[in-house]
Parts: structure tokens; sequence; C-alpha cells
């Protein structure tokens, strides 16, 4: 592994880490703003549909692995070993990417009669994405875990900005099909994984190290697996729900939907860069016994979300429709309040998963599992509340939200009276 590679400190290479999440969440809007523009909100909607999928399933299947990955290599780091570990990551990345495709398949008729609007095209973009993350979170994890955080935010930000270029070469060739963005979506992480792992000329070269035991590296793989797929879905089910959901004269609303979620999610983006350090800090106190430490910065981060629910619904309400038609074009109108509920609810999500970091630190992967569950039954069953459309999708996300963020406030305080630390006395020095 080459030196460069090495970390000088705990949050050392949290900086170019931050840079490709706000860089991916930037190109992710510009990605989504022109396939909207290009395509209008009808034949955007299969295209909301596909990129809620592979959002479900590729971080909410493969992050856990990226995850584990990282934590294995981490320990074999300072030996410059982990090639053994890196072996059986692929082989169980080819072994979910198998059960996923037969799964896929075995639904496809029903996913692309329900979500695609008929377009086979567009489930074979599905299964590409699959493929493709499974081979994106396995190098991010290879890259994370030998400290290689500089190609790990390069690799995050080309995911997008590939898919960009992809959009805005097809825009100039005057393509208009749904399939064509669909097929940029899946290329994004094929791309980006190719030009950072083979084109850099920092390669991550591995020793074999020791050889790693199956149960060291997915000894939490199932319960991380289940929270983080059902974390995906509450986020992401919207534009799904909608498809679902609305009458045949209202065809095209998934596409209006999903333009004002990824408005409304401004917020949540931003999260993602602050959860890079904001994790890591809370994992460290966790380790070190400083418990109380730990209580109080979750007391702070309570007390900051309630504030930006507040903000959140006042922006939605305000500014909300104005940002989705200067993004998405004058065809794509939403009404005020539900911008103002789709962004308060965002805030809630974003408290529920500061408090998920915070359970996961602890060891409570079950709890996790847990409230993200109770989370989504909530959700589902808050789809068949009355009012129109877009406010039954509002409300269940809203109080699928509250529900998740409320198990993890009620059952962490017994947590962290469980938990052992790993560290007999904290360590000193900065955080």
């Amino acid at each position: 592994m080459p030196a460069a590679a090495r970390p000088s400190g705990f949050l050392s290479g949290l900086a170019p880490v931050t840079a490709g999440v706000l860089a991916a969440g930037a190109f992710s809007f510009a990605f989504l703003s022109i396939a909207g523009r290009v395509l209008g909100p009808v034949d955007f909607a299969p295209v909301s549909s596909l990129w809620a999928m592979v959002f479900i399933v590729g971080p909410g299947v493969f992050l856990p692995l990226q995850q584990e990955l990282a934590r294995v290599l981490g320990s074999q780091r300072a030996r410059g070993g982990g090639g053994a570990a890196v072996r059986r990551a692929l082989v169980v990345a080819a072994t979910l990417v198998v059960v996923l495709a037969i799964a896929t398949l075995a639904v496809g008729p029903w996913l692309v009669s329900s979500f695609l609007d008929g377009r086979w095209s567009m489930l074979w973009c599905f299964l590409g994405a699959v493929v493709a993350y499974a081979f994106a979170f396995t190098a991010r994890g290879v890259l994370s875990g030998a400290g290689a955080y500089t190609q790990l935010g390069q690799m995050v930000a080309l995911e997008s900005l590939m898919r960009l270029l992809l959009a805005g070469a097809f825009a100039l060739a005057g393509l208009r099909s749904p399939t064509a963005f669909g097929a940029a979506i899946a290329l994004g992480p094929a791309l980006s994984t190719v030009l950072v792992w083979w084109g850099s000329r920092e390669r991550v070269r591995l020793a074999p190290g020791h050889t790693v035991a199956w149960r060291e590296l997915t000894r939490a793989f199932g319960w991380l697996v289940l929270a983080a797929l059902l974390m995906q879905l509450l986020a992401n089910a919207g534009p799904l729900a909608v498809q679902v959901l609305e009458p045949p004269a209202q065809d095209g609303r998934a596409g209006l939907y999903l333009g004002a979620l990824m408005i409304a999610r401004i917020g949540l983006y931003l999260f993602q860069a602050v959860q890079a350090t904001l994790l890591p800090n809370l994992a460290e106190l966790a380790a070190t016994g400083r418990l109380d430490d730990l209580r109080w910065a979750l007391r702070r981060i309570v007390v900051v979300s309630v504030v930006l629910v507040v903000v959140s619904f006042l922006g939605g309400l305000a500014l909300g429709p104005l940002g989705v038609r200067l993004l998405f074009g004058g065809d794509f109108r939403i009404g005020a309040m539900t911008m103002a509920v789709l962004a308060s609810a965002s805030a809630v999500y974003m408290l529920a998963a500061a408090l998920n970091g915070a359970a996961l630190s602890v060891g409570a992967h079950r709890l996790s599992a847990l409230a993200w569950l109770a989370g989504c039954v909530v959700l589902v069953l808050a789809f068949e509340l009355p009012g129109d459309l877009f406010t039954r999708v509002d409300t269940a996300y809203a109080l699928g939200a509250c529900t998740s963020a409320g198990v993890l406030l009620l059952r962490m305080p017994a947590a962290l009276r469980g938990y052992e630390p790993v560290l007999a006395t904290p360590t000193s020095g900065p955080v």
C-alpha cells in the first residue's frame, strides 16, 4: 500500500470524502434537472421510479458490505494485509448479485407494469445498476479500509458526474427516451469504479494478510443489510408509491413527486457530508467510554433537529414550489404545503439517521433494524389515510420518519447503559 494512502490521524481524509459527497449531490441535482426538462413529467415518471429502486437496493444491500470490509481492512492496515478479506468480500458481492437478479426476474412483470411504465429496458437498467453497485461498494470498502480517502471521494463524486455527462450528451444528441437516462443511472457507478480503480497512479495494493473467517466479515451483516434496506426504503418509497397509487388520469405524477422530493431533501444531501464527521466522532466517544459526552452530543443533535424541522417547514412553504420549477421546468408544479411537509419530514429523517449512527456506534444493530422496520410499517399503513395522493404520501413519509426517530430516542438510553466500551480509558488528543 502506498505511503500516501495511509491516514495521518483518526479523522484524516474526511475532507476529500465530504467534498465528494457534496459534489455528488450537486451533480445528481443537475442530472435529474436535465432528465426532467428533456422528458417532461410523464416520461420522467419511470426514470423517477428507477432512481428510487436503484437507491433502495444499491446502498441498502451493498453499503453494509463496504462498511464491514472497511472495518476488517482497517484492523489489518498496519501490516499492509487484507487481500484475503477482499477476495471473500467479492464472493459475498457476487452471491448477492445472483440472489438479487433471480428475485428481480421473478417479480419482473410486476415491477415493469407497476413502476416502470411497461418498459422492460428499464428493468435491465436496474439489473445493470445492481451489478455495478456490487463492485463499486466493494471498491469503496477497499479504499476506505486502506485509508485511500482521496480516491474514495473521487469515486463518490465521479459516479454522479458520469451520469451528468451522459445525460448532457443524450440531450445534445436529441435522445428523448427514458431508457437512455436509465442507462446513465446504471453506468454511473460502473464508470466511476473503472476510472478511479484502474486510472489512479496510487492504486491500493494489499498483501494477502491473515485468513479472514466468514463470520469476521459478516458478523452483523444481516442486521446491517436489513436496517440499510429499510432506511433507504423509507427515504425513497415516495415516487414508487405515487406510481402505484396514482389514478390513470393523473399519469406522470411520480416524476413530479421526485422533483419535489429532491428539492425538499437538499438538507439531507448536506447532512450526508456532515455524517462523515459525525459518525466517526460518535464511534470514538463510545469506544473510549466517554458515554456522558455521547449523551450530551445526542441532546445537541435532538435540539438542532427540532429547530431544523421548523425551519424546513417554513422554507418549503415559502420557496419549495419555486425551487421545483427553477430546477425542473415550468411543467413541474407542486403545492406549497406538499413541499413544507416533505421538507420537514426530511429533517425528521435526518434526526433518525443521526440517532441510527449513535445506535451503531454502541453495537445496537438490532435496535437500528427494528427502528427502521417500525418506520416502514407505519409508512405503508399511512398510505391508506384519506386525502389526495400527494398528501397521503407526504403524511406517510413524515409519520414513518417520526416513528423511526421515536423508537431510537426511546431505546437509546437502554442501549447506552448496556454498552461495554472497547478501550479501558479514553484516548487523549484532538478528535
